[in-house]
């Protein structure tokens, strides 16, 4: 394959199983989604990208897109296909008048903040600073700014997509604007996206991450606090970026709820905030960072999102409102979970509260159209291959049970979001009402189903 790819002009490096860094280039955040592909190419140009799509389909190669490689869905992967992994396309500029910012596809969060930093800015994207810029915006993205600015895919000005033909487009609100709505929220399901064009705006840093762990003997107390919090939309700030109600484990395996708070600004200025979730409470641990911007804030969540064992099942779901009765019920599911699979014990679920704002919620495919939402991420954590069909099962489950649970206390289901989900899902779960467009959209950008790895789409032609 090498030799041909070569001789079609393809620069960048190919790895096989012979190669010494094969292992490596297949390794993903979660060993559940790893595959053995055939090869696994490295573009370092956007004609690379053409012409490995074009050689991968004459060889009848399945093709599998890699970025940051966080999905836990496997659909970064791809067994005995071609891999196309964007990680040498990383370069990132600034118009002239800095509102604007262009990144290669291969970018991951932190090659960005690191860029725009230095001139006092941001742009709206994630809040992990090894997540995948590509990966991240076309599935949707929420992050700090988020409730300021909307969503990442809300912020895009234009995007490259190298479609299934080996075609190089651009795609903007004035030329291919479909292909643009489609990749907003459509993940790869289109083509590789090589090069995207954001907004940019001034750093509201510093920022102060503040997590607070309590026994679960506070959860009577806390969680009609939360729940308060959660569905008072008054209560909520552009300064309090997010609030984390997290079930984990501690140091002996003990039980533990983390109450953890992104703000900007200084933490003296939230003093009221704290002592309406804390008061009459006696924390077993309580440290407050400060960041002076979101390079050092993406680091935040290091220790509890990084650290812990190789293989998980994750599912993500926006929530309209939560009830007393849905915290109580996730945290006896989970405790139920954990107790009985000590392989499990790291098993997080984390109720994700942010004053989320939608701009133009119709220029994009996502699901989700509500002003304001929240989202609740499910993570099943374990080291033996044999626990992964439970783990994805119980994942699976949990969220139908939240999704039924909503649709009883709120008569709202905002289906799933796919970028934190596994495969398990389906496409109409993640799209909705507008799965029928995407499938005449996917008729017209890829109607071979080249691109199948993430929640395919089905393509489905226009009657006349």
């Amino acid at each position: 394959m090498a030799e041909e790819l070569r001789k079609a002009g393809f620069s960048g490096r190919i790895l096989d199983s012979s190669s010494a860094d094969f292992a490596a280039a297949s390794r993903r955040f979660s060993a559940i989604s790893e595959a053995r592909a055939r090869y696994i190419s490295f573009p370092k140009t956007p004609e690379d990208v053409s012409t490995a799509i074009v050689y991968a389909s004459k060889a009848k190669l399945e093709i599998a897109v890699k970025c940051g490689g966080h999905h836990a869905s496997g659909a970064n992967s791809v067994e005995d296909g071609l891999i196309i992994d964007l990680s040498e396309l990383r370069g990132v500029a600034l118009n002239k008048e800095r509102t604007e910012v262009t990144i290669g596809g291969g970018c991951l969060w932190e090659d960005v903040y690191t860029f725009l930093r230095n001139d006092g800015l941001a742009c709206i994207g994630g809040g992990v600073h090894n997540v995948g810029v590509g990966g991240h915006i076309t599935g949707g993205g929420y992050g700090p700014l988020t409730q300021k600015y909307g969503m990442a895919c809300d912020n895009v000005i234009s995007a490259t997509v190298v479609l299934a033909d080996g075609r190089i487009l651009r795609a903007s609100d004035t030329e291919n604007s479909d292909l643009l709505w489609g990749i907003k929220g459509g993940s790869s399901n289109f083509g590789v996206v090589v090069k995207l064009v954001l907004k940019t705006v001034p750093d509201p840093g510093p920022w102060v991450f503040r997590s607070i762990a309590l026994s679960p003997s506070d959860l009577p107390t806390i969680i009609p606090r939360f729940v308060e919090h959660c569905n008072n939309n008054e209560k909520k700030s552009e300064e309090v970026v997010l609030a984390f109600l997290n079930f984990v484990r501690g140091p002996h395996n003990e039980p533990l709820t983390l109450l953890n708070f992104t703000l900007c600004g200084s933490v003296d200025k939230f003093s009221g905030l704290f002592k309406y979730f804390l008061e009459g409470l006696n924390p077993l641990g309580d440290t407050t960072t400060n960041y002076p911007s979101l390079v050092e804030l993406s680091h935040a969540l290091d220790e509890l999102l990084l650290a812990g064992p190789d293989r998980i099942a994750t599912a993500g779901l926006p929530i309209v409102k939560i009830s007393s009765k849905l915290i109580e019920g996730l945290w006896q599911r989970w405790l139920d979970y954990t107790n009985s699979n000590p392989d499990a014990v790291n098993t997080k679920i984390v109720f994700e509260l942010h004053k989320t704002t939608r701009h133009r919620p119709e220029a994009s495919c996502l699901r989700v159209t509500e002003p304001v939402h929240n989202m609740l991420l499910i993570s099943a954590e374990h080291n033996e291959a044999k626990n992964d069909a439970v783990a994805l099962d119980w994942v699976h489950e949990t969220a139908q049970l939240v999704r039924q649970r909503q649709v009883k206390d709120w008569g709202k289901d905002l289906g799933v979001w796919a970028n934190a989900c596994m495969l398990n899902e389906t496409s109409e779960d993640c799209w909705g009402l507008n799965y029928p467009r995407l499938q005449k959209l996917k008729a017209k950008y890829d109607p071979t189903c080249v691109f199948n790895r993430f929640f395919p789409i089905e393509p489905r032609r226009s009657r006349i």
